[in-house]
């Protein structure tokens, strides 16, 4: 929770606001700090998915020599959070792109 409020503070999940917002967030302020982390895509309801499965993004940070998964500004250590497949910033930032509404668009209701 404390790297969550200290570090990360992210937006809670919404209509306009999801996983990959969450990670390029993530990512960007980790990479403004200095650290290397890698963006993994990955379904967290199924091991050994193929990359048409994915439905979630989240990254990964070497920690003291360790790996450790966050998602949402939260360490992660569940086995699934440690499968997926690494994805470029550039296929990321055309997730979250795809996400956005069209210029002049009306938002509808949920």
């Amino acid at each position: 929770m404390l790297a969550k409020v200290a570090f990360f503070r992210l937006p809670p999940n919404s209509a306009t606001f999801d996983c990959d917002d969450a990670t390029i967030a993530m990512y960007n302020r980790l990479a403004g700090a200095g650290i290397k982390a890698d963006i993994i895509a990955g379904n967290l309801n199924a091991s050994g998915e193929e990359f048409k499965d994915i439905d979630h993004v989240w990254v990964l940070v070497k920690v003291a020599g360790r790996n450790i998964a966050f998602d949402w500004g939260l360490p992660a250590f569940d086995r699934q959070h440690y499968e997926g497949y690494t994805v470029s910033y550039a296929q990321l930032e055309k997730w979250v792109e795809h996400d956005r509404p069209a210029p002049g668009a009306v938002a509808s209701a949920p």
